[in-house]
């Protein structure tokens, strides 16, 4: 039971990051150079917190690594298509 509180808080905390960052890009939306730092700190934030998440349950492997930074990748260029 306890397992199930801290998955459902880490998910609360990424979910808080993600939406946090949305509010920023779109109140920052006349400033595409804020947005972009907004993006990065974004994917920084998600990629971390996961490490974080996968260490905490020693679940870490290469493989998850390499799953994160690719999905972070990618949804870095993606929006940043949509912001630029």
């Amino acid at each position: 039971m306890m397992k199930k509180k801290q998955d459902i808080l880490h998910l609360l905390v990424l979910l808080a990051i993600s939406f946090l960052s949305l509010s920023l890009i779109i109140k920052l939306r006349y400033s595409t150079w804020l947005q972009i730092k907004v993006v990065f700190i974004l994917t920084l934030s998600y990629l971390i917190w996961s490490f974080v998440y996968h260490l905490h349950n020693k679940s870490l492997t290469k493989n998850i690594m390499i799953e994160y930074i690719l999905t972070a990748a990618l949804t870095l260029v993606i929006i940043m298509g949509l912001v630029i």
